[in-house]
């Protein structure tokens, strides 16, 4: 991308800000007690009123205060020099001990305060200043990074079946999508703070222009160097930035929210293992940020990315022989650490409050099923982190995201990624999945729905051998209720099973517990207290 590599050229002409620096005030004849400032001042009239009694002429006063500009600095030491001196000199600001110095200058350590008042003595005299002395600080700089990977989507595939059919599918519309922050972390793992990083580059690229033209004014020859160059990389956001491809857009927001629009179906392998190997996740390959940071917290804005990709998990664990994914360990790692089945299996736990149970389903037949789930508020205060090397980082990034670093070495990016349903023109999400079944075959699955990436999750749960509950499903004239959908809700868990071409049905989960429940067709109702013992020969009538 021309644009990314032009602004990463110009990273160069921004200096690394220093932990410290010593700038000169001014200079104190220690003989009068007069001070002459060695930087820019400015001064303020103060009008004295007239006496009421007369006595006195209302007055007009200037007076005058030192004000330094820091450039790229953090802490500051201020120097004053002294002529004239005979024995030692101190120098007293609010709230530090007073400096002595038996030499022909003086320095106090202020550290990141913004304005100080400040008392010189020598040889029996003194200064004080009128007015405070002001301390503007210009941290600027900007540049480009690149993100391996970042995260969009996982479609989670169905445990398998006999057959090898059972598939999962989703589809990007636009009622999906999902939120990013983004923080960073140095090599020895300091997390630095980031507050709502991402910007809409329009609005960055104004932020720019204005610190470009408050450093030209400035009288410091780097600062003026620093804003040209700040307002190169400006220019260059003003004219020409692609926000996506493939139907793939961002949305106007201060975080960044990719919304995927276009009619694009991923469909799960249904020979690649299931669940934490058949699983596919989608991301954003090789994300192209534009950096920028005006003393405060870094801010991003998305130029583009290469590609979006979509690689199943057994592709991203596979080692021997490695697979040419084009990402290092450390991001494929990162990916595999957002799908719970990776490390856990088929039969992993998905705990909430990111996976909200649904149904289960006893698969005893070929259907096809219709899974929705509406996100709630309590939804979309979820989050999961992720982290992930930052590509194309240098010693001067690094440098405004951690004081002292100074050298180029690997960053680390901590990705967090809350509801999809955020970014969602409404809050039903809706997808399909298959399940196959031989007609000796009984297999039952939990289906969750991840609320972060807006799909769903299937995972394997025990099938007893023998049915927990048979019966009949039949209409209000005694014909059966031929592949008709029978529920049975039991201690707040749905069960959902699929009767035979003569209204036949069981049920099989291990997961189905001892107590009061209710079994239903699309009909009829039926309620049942279930101790534990198997169940036979129920019949649903109406």
């Amino acid at each position: 991308m021309p644009i990314y590599d032009t602004i990463k050229a110009q990273e160069a002409n921004f200096p690394i800000p220093q932990p410290s620096a010593t700038i000169t005030v001014g200079t104190f004849n220690a003989v009068s007690g007069d001070f002459q400032y060695a930087v820019p001042t400015y001064s303020k009239i103060v009008v004295t009123p007239a006496d009421p009694h007369g006595s006195n002429k209302p007055t007009r006063e200037t007076i005058v205060g030192g004000d330094v500009h820091a450039v790229n600095v953090y802490g500051l030491k201020l120097r004053f020099n002294v002529t004239g001196r005979q024995g030692s000199c101190s120098v007293s600001v609010p709230g530090t001990p007073a400096v002595q110095a038996a030499a022909n200058n003086v320095e106090v350590d202020i550290g990141t305060a913004n304005s100080v008042t400040f008392t010189l003595t020598c040889n029996g005299n003194t200064f004080s200043p009128e007015l405070p002395l002001t301390i503007t600080r210009h941290i600027i700089a900007a540049g480009a990074i690149t993100i391996p990977a970042l995260p969009v989507t996982i479609i989670y595939a169905p445990p398998v079946d006999q057959q090898k059919k059972n598939v999962a599918s989703w589809t990007a519309t636009d009622v999906t999508g999902n939120t990013t922050t983004v923080s960073f972390s140095d090599q020895y793992t300091t997390t630095v703070p980031v507050a709502s990083p991402f910007r809409p580059w329009l609005e960055l690229t104004a932020e720019m222009k204005i610190a470009s033209t408050i450093l030209a004014k400035v009288p410091n020859a780097i600062a003026q160097a620093v804003g040209g160059v700040l307002g190169v990389i400006s220019g260059l956001l003003g004219t020409s930035v692609t926000t996506g491809s493939s139907g793939t857009t961002v949305l106007d927001q201060q975080t960044l929210t990719l919304t995927l629009s276009a009619q694009d179906t991923v469909i799960t392998n249904p020979n690649g293992g299931g669940p934490g190997s058949a699983d596919v996740l989608y991301f954003l390959k090789n994300a192209k940020l534009c950096w920028f940071t005006n003393g405060g917290p870094i801010q991003l804005a998305l130029l583009g990315w290469d590609a979006e990709d979509t690689l199943t998990a057994s592709l991203l664990q596979n080692q021997n022989p490695p697979v040419p994914t084009g990402l290092e360990q450390a991001t494929r790692d990162a990916l595999l650490k957002l799908d719970p089945f990776v490390a856990g299996g088929p039969a992993a736990l998905l705990p909430p409050p990111r996976f909200q149970y649904i149904d289960t389903f006893d698969v005893n037949a070929t259907h096809i099923y219709s899974l929705s789930y509406t996100i709630t508020n309590t939804d979309l205060l979820q989050n999961v982190r992720t982290e992930t090397s930052v590509e194309d980082d240098t010693a001067s990034f690094l440098a405004f995201a951690n004081i002292g670093v100074t050298q180029t070495v690997k960053a680390q990016s901590i990705l967090t990624q809350t509801s999809a349903a955020q970014t969602t023109t409404t809050k039903t999400i809706t997808r399909q999945v298959q399940f196959f079944a031989n007609p000796t075959e009984y297999y039952s699955v939990e289906v969750y729905c991840d609320v972060i990436f807006g799909t769903f999750a299937f995972r394997s749960v025990g099938s007893s051998a023998a049915p927990v509950m048979v019966g009949r499903a039949l209409d209000k004239l005694g014909k059966p209720l031929a592949l008709s959908e029978v529920t049975l809700l039991s201690n707040g868990k749905h069960f959902r099973t699929i009767s035979d071409a003569n209204g036949n049905f069981s049920f099989r989960a291990a997961t189905i517990q001892p107590g009061k429940a209710q079994i239903a067709t699309r009909t009829a109702k039926q309620n049942l207290d279930f101790a534990g013992t198997p169940l036979h020969n129920l019949k649903i009538k109406g």
